[in-house]
């Protein structure tokens, strides 16, 4: 997951189905590096108490995660699809030669993801796709076409919803769009338009939510209709999470907001200067990376979900920035491409 000059934050806001040094090792056919166990990962290392494991080391940054029980799967700058198993190992390219390669979200047996451009076009536009493939690898789909750089996608038995960043002409005059399509594919559903660069998306049973780069934080029914304002703030809304009663959202400013999902004042949970580049949840804690400019270092960083003080359980300076999390651990990908597994959580 790269910081982008353009103020994109690139955030995995929901993982449809999800549930200690790099030592040398041999770089394989797909790009990839095999997994190694010793301690610590990279130059800076873990907190006291906690493991690191460098699972992988890709040739570039990861863009996106999504975890399963036994694999973690990883968009990369390279524009590829990985699979590279928990306990470590050979990465796979599920998929290689993609176009921009973003979003990820898996599902069932599935993993799908986003390509931003599928043509050669250097202005890009409305050739963007949402792709799948099985999660044991195999050929992918394309299931829709004709996508403005879409940008972050969630899943469930319902449908694909993911965010197109749109293009802008003037401050007013934008294409950004939420989207819906079935999950096999075909002819897309527009749920809200003339958006200013969405740019993350969570659902629940009822809603998709997301947020822009203009400081909207919004939802629509999955259903269609009018969509609602339930925040809105001086900075970019960049991460979008949600549960049974709350959407939490990052500001491009670096805070952390709580806002009811039925509407009503926000609250801070945590206030910062620093921009966050990959947060997710759990049922107890925010997990986040972010840079600390004191001491130039990136870290990976643990919140409780009602506030308070964050906890570092990592911190290094190839920064951390793509992240996700399951029952036991934390994983997070770096500038340089090592994909970390991070335990206990």
């Amino acid at each position: 997951m790269s910081r982008r000059s353009s103020g994109l934050l690139v955030v995995l806001a929901v993982c449809g189905g999800c549930s200690t040094g790099a030592g040398s090792t041999g770089r394989t056919d797909d790009g990839g590096v095999e997994g190694s166990v010793v301690s610590p990962p990279l130059d800076g290392g873990p907190a006291p108490g906690h493991v690191a494991v460098t699972l992988a080391s890709l040739t570039t940054a990861a863009q996106f995660l999504a975890v399963s029980s036994s694999d973690l799967y990883v968009t990369s700058d390279d524009s590829a699809l990985y699979q590279i198993p928990l306990s470590g190992g050979t990465p796979v390219a599920l998929v290689s030669g993609q176009s921009e390669a973003e979003g990820i979200a898996l599902f069932g047996t599935t993993v799908y993801w986003l390509n931003a451009e599928v043509s050669d076009d250097p202005d890009g536009g409305a050739n963007g796709a949402i792709m799948s493939v099985p999660v044991t690898g195999g050929a992918s789909t394309t299931l829709v076409t004709g996508q403005t750089f879409p940008y972050d996608i969630a899943v469930d038995s319902t449908g694909l919803y993911w965010v197109n960043a749109g293009e802008c002409t003037s401050p007013t005059q934008c294409t950004g769009s939420v989207m819906k399509a079935p999950l096999a594919g075909g002819t897309p559903v527009v749920l809200a338009s003339a958006l200013t660069s969405p740019e993350s998306i969570a659902i629940d049973a009822t809603n998709v939510y997301w947020g822009t780069a203009d400081g909207r934080l919004m939802k629509v029914p999955k259903s269609g209709g009018t969509p609602t304002q339930l925040a809105y703030y001086e900075t970019s809304v960049d991460a979008v999470l949600v549960d049974a009663t709350n959407v939490y959202w990052a500001t491009g400013s670096g805070d952390l907001m709580e806002t009811p999902i039925a509407g009503g004042a926000s609250t801070a949970l945590w206030v910062s200067s620093q921009s966050i580049f990959g947060l997710v949840m759990d049922d107890s804690n925010f997990y986040f990376t972010t840079e600390d400019d004191l001491d130039n270092v990136g870290v990976v960083q643990r919140l409780p979900i009602g506030g308070g003080t964050p906890t570092t359980l990592w911190s290094g300076s190839d920064y951390p920035e793509a992240i996700q999390v399951d029952a036991t651990s934390v994983y997070f990908g770096t500038q340089s491409g090592a994909v970390v597994k991070l335990s206990p959580k």
